[in-house]
């Protein structure tokens, strides 16, 4: 605070170094914040007296005493009209201050009234954050569910794999018995055949020795009934053994037409493999689609955040080519090494954040490959999408020789 100054300093104060202060900060047009000009204070006239006698000379400065007194009073009632206009006019900056409070008032009041509506509105979508994590758990729930049911489905699909390769094993196996059941059939066969050419050598040669010996018997009937008894034993041996050939050639037509029974046997088994062979693959076929639709499913069910990193799958929408950026001056790929392939992290914005080359390239030169994997930074593609959102993912890249 200001200390007070005594009556008689303040009456000695000069009005044109006074000012007018005031706590409140009031902004009016400009025609009202400039100043008003001020008067400029006329220098005093010094009346110089005239060489007169004494009573003239006090005349003529009681003249111009109250000349000055009057001067001076009505510059006081003239500064006093503007110290007057001047707190009016401070009033009615006052005034419009009020006013405005009384509106800022007024607008804090409505904002407090949206503040509680949107209080309110935070507690409803509190609510509904609720009942969307609730949701949420659900169809986490549903998707446990199915990815066991994926893991049944996976476990059976590989026991029906497991029974195709014991069957495909019982088939190969059945067909090494076929193959030696036809080799000992061929074997049969030769035999069969010697023992006819045996039998018919036989038979010539019994012709022949029974022509012998009927000559023989008419020239020398009567010395050699003796002989022709013999004859006829050896005959009678002969034909026992063409009657054993003969058994023989039957036992062995009824073992080759067994075999034969055998082998059309197996020829149904190895139809009946097949058939089931079939059965198998097109059941195995069936669990293959339900196991593919089962995950499609799931992934329909899965929550994917925009920006999220997931695996690149045969479902989603991967990233195409924009642009292409050309490979520098003195870089180009071999015609040996062919086609190189890459593995790039495509971001949701479609650029390239991370690049791998793949293996199979060791032998590439290495400032080939970093040049390669430079250039592969620079390339644009379109933003990959899994259910219709934005996600980053690897997706391979084909760098093909110039």
């Amino acid at each position: 605070m200001t200390e007070k100054k005594p009556l008689q300093e303040r009456e000695q104060l000069d009005f044109d170094q006074m000012e007018l202060h005031s706590d409140i900060n009031v902004h009016l047009p400009p025609s009202q914040s400039e100043p008003k000009p001020r008067r400029e204070k006329k220098p005093r006239q010094t009346v110089k007296p005239a060489p007169k006698g004494g009573s003239s000379a006090g005349f003529w400065i009681m003249t111009v005493l109250f000349v000055i007194a009057a001067a001076g009073g009505g510059y006081f009632f003239y500064r006093f009209d503007l110290l007057t206009a001047e707190h009016q006019e401070l009033q009615q900056r006052v005034q419009q201050a009020a006013e405005s409070l009384a509106a800022t008032s007024s607008d804090l009041k409505a904002v407090n009234t949206d503040l509680a509506d949107t209080e309110t509105t935070l507690a409803d979508a509190r609510g509904n954050i609720g009942r969307l994590d609730n949701a949420l758990q659900s169809a986490q729930k549903r998707n446990r569910d199915l990815e066991k049911a994926r893991k049944d489905l996976e476990g059976k699909l590989a026991a029906r794999d497991k029974e195709l390769a014991d069957t495909k094993k019982d088939l190969k196996s059945t067909k090494g018995n076929l193959t030696g059941t036809r080799k000992t059939l061929n074997k049969t066969k030769r035999e069969r055949d010697n023992a006819r050419k045996q039998l018919a050598d036989l038979q010539k040669e019994s012709s022949e020795k029974i022509a012998g010996l009927e000559t023989q018997l008419s020239e020398q009937e009567a010395g050699f009934n003796q002989q022709a008894a013999d004859l006829r034993s050896q005959t009678d041996k002969m034909k026992s053994e063409r009657d054993d050939a003969i058994r023989e050639r039957d036992k062995t037509r009824r073992e080759f037409e067994a075999e034969s029974r055998a082998s059309l046997k197996i020829i149904q088994e190895r139809n009946r493999l097949k058939r089931e062979n079939s059965d198998l693959q097109e059941e195995n076929n069936k669990m293959a689609a339900d196991l593919k639709a089962a995950r499609a499913r799931a992934r329909a069910l899965e929550v994917v955040d925009v920006g999220e990193l997931v695996p690149f799958t045969d479902e989603m929408k991967p990233g195409r080519v924009t642009y292409r950026e050309p490979l520098p001056d003195g870089v180009k790929i071999p015609r040996r090494v062919g086609t190189v392939v890459f593995m790039a992290l495509i971001s949701e914005t479609g650029g390239v954040k991370k690049v791998m080359l793949m293996p199979g390239y060791e032998d590439m030169d290495p400032n080939l490959k970093s040049a390669l994997i430079q250039n592969l930074y620079k390339w644009k593609f379109t933003p990959p999408e899994d259910n219709n959102v934005r996600v980053k993912t690897w997706q391979p890249v084909l760098v093909r020789p110039e």
